[in-house]
């Protein structure tokens, strides 16, 4: 008698699980074909790319485009130097200078700008690096254009005090009145201005002069008629004729004495 197979076993099982439909399949939505998928893969991924390109464009101040190209430039000069100058406290006359001296290097203000805020911000002096730096580019502006550098316009304090040893190798200017060599010819000359009122005052000859004899005779009488003291000269004669007469001794003077008790 043959086995029977019991009733709860399945007769046969699948080869094959079908897959679960998804839902947008399920919803009755039309699912893309996988061509449209990476399309739209693509798209997502360039978009997300040129966002991030022009976050890290707005942070570093870059501007070059993700192939290399370059981009045109949308920053203004006045409006960076304005702020360059507000973030490291620089004056105005020092910001004007240097406003004028980035308009002068066309497309390279933008480098030089980043060069001097890496410098500036390592400086203790910002301000005076500034000075050291924008000299140096003045130099070379006046180099590539072969015009002669502009004068300095800071005047030297050392030299308005007469202390200044660099003499021409001085960046800072020396043109001012109170500097070492024109207050040297500023005394010269007021010496002999005085030298030459005085010689007017007092330099008359001829007839013109006035006779001082009356005005000293006039002196002699008012003070004999005020009724003065004599001269210290006069007494100091005196007193010489004094210390010359011979002392006399002690049996002179009582010689004398007995004589007029005499009498």
């Amino acid at each position: 008698m043959g086995a029977v197979a019991p009733a709860f076993m399945p007769q046969s099982l699948p080869s094959t699980v079908p897959a679960r439909p998804p839902a947008s399949a399920m919803n009755g939505a039309s699912v893309p074909a996988a061509g449209q998928q990476q399309t739209l893969d693509s798209a997502a991924l360039l978009a997300y790319q040129q966002v991030q390109q022009q976050a890290y464009e707005a942070d570093s101040g870059s501007s070059y485009g993700p192939s290399g190209q370059m981009l045109p430039q949308t920053r203004d000069l006045p409006t960076e130097v304005k702020s360059f100058a507000a973030r490291f406290s620089i004056e105005d006359q020092l910001q004007n200078r240097l406003l004028e001296a980035l308009s002068k290097r066309g497309d390279k203000w933008e480098a030089d700008l980043k060069d001097f805020t890496a410098c500036l911000s390592r400086a203790r002096s910002p301000a005076g690096f500034l000075i050291v730096k924008l000299s140096d580019l003045e130099k070379a502006i006046a180099a590539e254009t072969g015009a002669n550098p502009a004068k300095p316009r800071e005047l030297c304090a050392d030299y308005r005090r007469g202390a200044c040893t660099r003499g021409a190798a001085c960046r800072f200017s020396h043109d001012v009145p109170t500097g070492l060599d024109k207050n040297n010819f500023a005394k010269l000359i007021a010496q002999a201005q005085q030298n030459t009122s005085s010689g007017f005052s007092s330099g008359f000859s001829g007839s013109s002069a006035p006779n001082p004899a009356p005005a000293a005779e006039g002196f002699g009488e008012r003070r004999k008629e005020s009724g003065r003291k004599p001269s210290p000269s006069s007494s100091r004669s005196r007193r010489s004729r004094s210390r010359r007469r011979p002392r006399r001794t002690s049996r002179q003077r009582d010689s004398r004495s007995r004589g007029r008790k005499r009498r």
